[in-house]
C-alpha cells in the first residue's frame, strides 16, 4: 500500500487535516492528531482504518498524479495508444510509490481491476 514517508508528507497531513489546521483556525478532520509528533496514529490510533485510506489517497495525489511521466503514460493508455500489456504505466507508478518493489503483483492487480470493471483493453500486435 501507499505509505506516507518523510517529514514533509507528515507536515502536509498535519497542515491539511491534523492538529496544525485546527490550531490555525482551519477546518480539520482530525484536530487532536499531530501527525508530526505522533505519525503512528495513522496505523494504530482510533482512526487507523480511515486514516490508512486517507493517507493512501493523499500519497497518490501528491506523488503519482503530480508526476508528468505518469500523466503522459495515462493519457496514452486512455487514448488506446499504449496497449495494456505494455507495462510502462504500472511499472512507473510502482517506481513512484515504492521504488519499483512489487511490480509484478501491482501489474496483475491492475489487470484484475480492469477485468472486474469490464474494461476492454487494447493488446499489442503480439497478443492479438
Amino acid at each position: 500500500p501507499a505509505q506516507v514517508k518523510g517529514v514533509c508528507m507528515y507536515g502536509k497531513l498535519n497542515y491539511y487535516i491534523g492538529a496544525r489546521a485546527a490550531a490555525e483556525g482551519r477546518r480539520s478532520l482530525y484536530p487532536d492528531i499531530d501527525f508530526c509528533r505522533n505519525p503512528s496514529q495513522i496505523c494504530s490510533g482510533p482512526y487507523a482504518f480511515t486514516l490508512m485510506w486517507i493517507t493512501g489517497m493523499f500519497v497518490w495525489i501528491e506523488q503519482v498524479q503530480e508526476d508528468s511521466t505518469y500523466s503522459e503514460l495515462l493519457d496514452n493508455f486512455v487514448s488506446n495508444s499504449l496497449p495494456v500489456d505494455d507495462r510502462r504505466l504500472v511499472d512507473h507508478v510502482s517506481e513512484v510509490l515504492d521504488g519499483g518493489r512489487n511490480k509484478d503483483e501491482r501489474y496483475e492487480n491492475f489487470l484484475s481491476s480492469l477485468d472486474a470493471l469490464g474494461v476492454n483493453v487494447l493488446l499489442s500486435q503480439d497478443e492479438k
